[in-house]
């Protein structure tokens, strides 16, 4: 399918729209959960550190809101609440 008719399916189906906006949710729970886990088994701080080096370099390759909203909200499990 290319870029046009994806675009096409976007405006014409509400099934397909809340079908990928289940998708987005779920990746990013997952997303999240995964990093809680990683979090208990080596050091937060240091993976939250890496995470951000690695966003910036990924950012001034390509902008991409999507995954930066993702990659925000593991650095904020990382961190100890209240820090």
């Amino acid at each position: 399918m290319d870029r046009g008719n994806f675009e096409m399916l976007l405006q014409d189906s509400a099934y397909f729209r809340h079908t990928l906006i289940d998708l987005q949710q779920s990746c990013e729970q997952a997303v999240a959960l995964l990093t809680e886990a990683l979090s208990r088994q080596i050091d937060a701080a240091r993976l939250a550190e890496d995470i951000l080096f690695l966003q910036r370099e990924s950012a001034a390759e390509a902008p991409n809101p999507t995954r930066d909203r993702m990659l925000n909200a593991m650095r904020a499990r990382l961190r100890p609440p209240g820090a």
